[in-house]
């Protein structure tokens, strides 16, 4: 049985070498041909039966025509101005969803303070919202124990792009401010979600990715119907009201980047604000939409506002309260 069982296998391998041999068969194993990748599809192959691209874009400058900036700045005299002003600030806080927040006492709580050598730095949490908190820092000359002084009574509130404590070391305009105003009090404000209270919930370090924690904060904000522009707004504002209730009732508010978004509506909202410096603010929301590439977050803009004003209806009311821009940026900017 064995050596007929050999007799067979080696007719079997003299068959197999005669077939290599032919090139019937080959002894490498064949890798199958690739598969063609499918062309990239233009715009021009998406067309109606008339040939025509499928686009929105005239629907949405037909909408655009007929519902866009009702409430622009058109002011001629004190009488229209007064009437466009009450009119803006309604709309303004209705769109930012400002009365549907919830009160809570403003509990500030000086939680650190490091000498920096020229200047005391003190780190103060003002509660804003329940559980939710801005967190300011105040220069001064000599240590607190809790609470401000009642003088001097104007103060520079400074919003930061990123982060106060970065920009308080590497900010120009910073030492610029504090050169130009010696004797006004000098605060800087993170607002919830910059800074210090900037959060890691989705991957660590995905804060300034596309999708990652301000991202996500930002939409489910919209989702909650709560734009985030609008919180950050409201803290502002209540940094402001801490302000006032120590006798800093005119403040040069001044921020930088993502800052001048809500820092820009506070500014129109409140008469505590005297004076106003942006620092590479978007030239406006318009811009933003008709651009085919921008790098402003969703953080950064306001569901439906364009419906009744953009940023420049802003800024001009602002030259009242002698706004100053510098560097103003685009659609892909800061």
């Amino acid at each position: 049985m064995n050596r007929k069982r050999s007799c067979q296998l080696m007719v079997v391998l003299s068959v197999f070498i005669a077939l290599v041999a032919a090139g019937v068969i080959s002894a490498e194993e064949k890798k199958p041909a690739p598969t063609p990748k499918p062309p990239t599809p233009k715009l021009s192959d998406f067309t109606n039966r008339d040939g025509v691209p499928y686009t929105t874009t005239p629907y949405l400058e037909n909408r655009w025509d007929e519902m866009g900036l009702k409430l622009a700045y058109k002011a001629r005299n004190k009488r229209e101005w007064e009437v466009w002003h009450n009119k803006a600030v309604q709309k303004l806080r209705s769109l930012l969803c400002l009365d549907a927040m919830k009160k809570a006492p403003l509990n500030p709580k000086i939680t650190d303070e490091v000498d920096c050598g020229d200047y005391i730095r003190q780190r103060v949490e003002i509660q804003t919202e329940p559980g939710i908190h801005a967190v300011v820092y105040r220069l001064a000359d000599e240590r607190l124990i809790s609470r401000p002084p009642k003088e001097p009574k104007r103060a520079i509130l400074y919003v930061a792009h990123h982060s106060s404590d970065a920009e308080l070391r590497e900010e120009p305009l910073i030492a610029e401010l504090l050169e130009a105003e010696p004797n006004s009090a000098f605060y800087t404000c993170d607002v919830r979600g910059i800074g210090e209270s900037r959060p890691d919930t989705c991957n660590e370090n995905s804060y300034l990715s596309a999708y990652g924690n301000d991202y996500f904060y930002a939409i489910h904000s919209i989702m909650l119907g709560k734009p985030y522009a609008g919180q950050r707004t409201r803290d502002i504002l209540r940094v402001l009201q801490w302000l006032k209730s120590h006798d800093h009732n005119e403040v040069h508010l001044v921020a930088k980047g993502w800052g001048t978004i809500p820092a820009t509506f506070a500014a129109a909202l409140s008469d505590q604000v005297k004076q106003v410096t942006l620092k590479n603010a978007v030239t406006s929301y318009s811009d933003i939409a008709e651009s085919e590439t921008y790098s402003w977050p969703l953080s950064a803009l306001v569901p439906n506002i364009l419906k009744s004003f953009d940023l420049p209806d802003c800024y001009k009311f602002l030259k009242r309260k002698n706004l100053k821009q510098i560097d103003p940026r685009g659609p892909n900017g800061p």
